[in-house]
């Protein structure tokens, strides 16, 4: 096969490749909706985040891009959570449990 159909073959494939990728993720308001409902359990105190965690064991919080600035989080159950450009600086994280978490550009800068 010449090089240029070659070419245009593989364009194709993966042009149809990123369509199905497209359709098949997350609608991004549905997944801010639940960051949302998420940032609001963890709102209500600590160890109503723990009975909430308990209660969904299989849920991984969303909590990308949530304004965590000096929260109080001490001993808070934040294993698996998408943490992902957090705000956290100055908050209070003795003892938060941060297993697997995502934490990749998060703000932690201590006050």
């Amino acid at each position: 096969m010449p090089l240029r159909e070659w070419l245009a073959l593989t364009q194709a494939k993966l042009i149809e490749h990123a369509k199905r990728f497209v359709k098949s993720t997350w609608d991004l308001i549905g997944r801010d909706a639940i960051r949302d409902r998420h940032e609001d359990e963890r709102k209500k105190r600590v160890k109503h985040w723990a009975r909430w965690r308990r209660a969904h064991p299989t849920i991984r919080p969303l909590l990308y891009e949530a304004d965590l600035k000096k929260a109080p989080l001490r001993k808070a159950n934040l294993a698996n959570a998408n943490l992902i450009n957090a705000h956290l600086n100055g908050a209070h994280l003795e003892g938060a449990n941060f297993h697997e978490a995502n934490l990749g550009g998060a703000q932690l800068v201590p006050d």
